[in-house]
């Protein structure tokens, strides 16, 4: 899924440190997105909202957080009760929650009915692609929005992967560079409609896949594996150092070796295009701030010290896992 200037895809957890430590805490300049319905007048959130399902040639919602089984309760009534709830204390839980109504708020108020993009874009069908328009959608609004995540599942391909640049992976590739393409296309404007200007994406993959194919014709789960970087901004060109696939290059002689922390890269684009650098509230543990060079921008000396309230500053993200079961015997 991100952390971005304007957009980013994937990793919703970092998003939800990086909204508290930018410019004063803009806590509703960051959400994500999982599936956005954009065939229905609302223009819900999935995962928040109600999925539709037909039934007796009815489209009703059925959601996923009931307040009341085996009765669905409407989803405005369902919106209200959270609210109360949320409401009732000021923990960084009901906080978040708050922060999750208000973006549902502002999405369904801004973002739906039709949508035409610029230039020509095209975005894939599905959820995907639906899921980037609202985000170009809520750029050109102009609403504050600095951050937001998107996520596009099925990389687990273990079984029948394709041959030959066609089949199940290809059809993957092909819609993500579709939706990247047609995201940039469409907010890729003049004067002030240029908005790649404040544009960074960047896609990354929680592991790679294994580099030989399996007896299944798929690939395994695998170690090394690319972040993708699309920005006005960005220098182009392959960052890091590549390892090899030749024989003594692979990790336990399967796999793409590892050679760059992700926070590296994210922590660039957070000091070069957001001005932002408290990496120690971001990234706990994290150090060793080197950038690549991957995007233009200034660099400010990071913030390493903790700060925030301390979760996640429990060596999660610095390779200890020393206190990754403290509470279980």
């Amino acid at each position: 899924p991100g952390v971005m200037e304007r957009i980013a895809v994937s990793f919703p957890g970092v998003a939800k440190r990086l909204a508290p430590a930018t410019r004063g805490g803009e806590e509703r300049a960051a959400f994500a997105l999982e599936r956005v319905d954009l065939s229905h007048s609302d223009g819900l959130v999935q995962g928040l909202a109600p999925r539709w399902e037909k039934a007796d040639d009815a489209l009703r919602p059925v959601f996923p957080l009931r307040l009341s089984d085996p009765f669905v309760i409407s989803y405005r009534a369902q919106r209200v009760a959270l609210r109360h709830m949320y409401a009732g204390d000021d923990t960084w839980l009901h906080a978040s929650g708050l922060q999750a109504l208000d973006a549902m708020d502002i999405v369904e108020l801004n973002a739906s009915g039709n949508y035409t993009p610029s230039n020509g874009a095209v975005y894939p069908s599905g959820s995907f692609g639906d899921g980037l328009q609202v985000i170009a959608q809520m750029t050109k609004l102009d609403l504050g929005l600095r951050v937001a995540t998107m996520d596009i599942g099925g990389w687990d391909t273990h079984v029948s992967q394709g041959d030959d640049g066609v089949g199940y992976f290809a059809g993957l590739m092909a819609t993500v560079s579709q939706g990247l393409a047609a995201l940039y296309t469409d907010l890729d404007g003049s004067g002030d409609e240029n908005y790649t200007d404040r544009l960074t994406m960047v896609v990354q993959s929680e592991f790679g896949r294994r580099l030989l194919e399996n007896a299944d014709r798929g690939t395994d789960h695998g170690h090394g594996n690319p972040m993708i970087v699309v920005s006005g901004n960005a220098i182009g060109g392959v960052h890091g150092s590549w390892p090899g696939l030749g024989p003594g290059q692979l990790f336990d002689d399967a796999d793409l070796a590892v050679t760059t922390d992700f926070r590296r890269v994210l922590s660039e684009i957070l000091i070069r295009r957001m001005g932002n650098h408290h990496l120690g509230y971001i990234f706990p543990g994290y150090e060793s701030y080197q950038p690549l060079g991957i995007v233009s921008g200034t660099d400010i000396p990071p913030d390493y010290s903790a700060g925030g309230d301390g979760l996640f500053a429990d060596d999660f993200e610095s390779g200890d896992t020393g206190n990754w079961s403290a509470a279980t015997p």
